[in-house]
């Protein structure tokens, strides 16, 4: 007998949902249902419900009325699926994607096996980051670098003659580039419309810090080793 099952998953990832991938979904959605529903959530707070995926990838998704949700569903059969996903997420979900599905246990294990395989096709590389393994360490070393930061800045200043005070501002200038570098990674991107270019040219921007850290690190190495002899 195939027993009725259900099963609620969150993801943490950093997700990018592309034209190709929302296509894909509603593939997957439309294997276990002919009526899908999708409910698109925009920055301004409004929330429309469009029949299909082609109306959502011709919306412009312009920088001040962009897609900060999606909510893709099957309504009127045997088994349903409910999947969302969100850039800016509230407290009842606070992972960026999470889907709910009820049905036969057949259909429930067959569609959660497809939709696990299309959220790690969503995941961007540094998604690993965000398990509280590497939370933990990046967190508590985005706190104290400023103020190490900020302790030899201030003893330098103070040698040349500057006033105590002027720490502070480099203080402020630390803790406005570390607010500057987390938003560099977003935990979701909505690829459409004007949103894979600013998609892209967020990932060229990543390329350049990170390069520029790795360089700025191992020429700090260097420094310091060739004034020790």
């Amino acid at each position: 007998m195939n027993y009725r099952a259900s099963k609620i998953r969150s993801s943490n990832v950093a997700f990018v949902l592309t034209p190709d991938l929302l296509k894909r979904l509603a593939v997957i959605l439309g294997e276990v249902s002919k009526q899908l529903e999708f409910t698109v959530k925009f920055a301004d707070g409004v929330s429309v419900d469009y029949a299909n995926v082609e109306e959502i990838i011709d919306q412009p998704n312009s920088e001040r009325r962009s897609i900060v949700g999606l909510i893709a569903g099957t309504t009127g059969d045997e088994t349903s699926a409910n999947v969302v996903l969100k850039s800016k997420f509230a407290s009842e979900q606070k992972l960026p994607i999470e889907y709910t599905l009820n049905g036969p246990q057949r259909s429930v294990i067959y569609l959660a096996d497809q939709l696990d395989d299309w959220v790690a096709a969503t995941s961007q590389w540094y998604s690993r980051l965000l398990s509280p393994t590497y939370m933990v360490p990046i967190g508590i070393g985005a706190f104290f670098l400023p103020l190490y930061v900020t302790s030899r800045v201030t003893d330098f200043l103070t040698a040349k003659g500057f006033p105590s005070w002027a720490g502070l501002i480099a203080l402020g200038l630390m803790v406005l580039a570390e607010y500057f570098f987390f938003k560099l990674f977003p935990r979701g991107t909505f690829a459409i419309g004007r949103g894979a270019a600013r998609h892209q040219f967020l990932k060229g921007f990543q390329v350049v810090v990170l390069i520029g850290l790795a360089v700025s690190i191992v020429g700090g190495v260097i420094a310091n080793m060739l004034t020790k002899h």
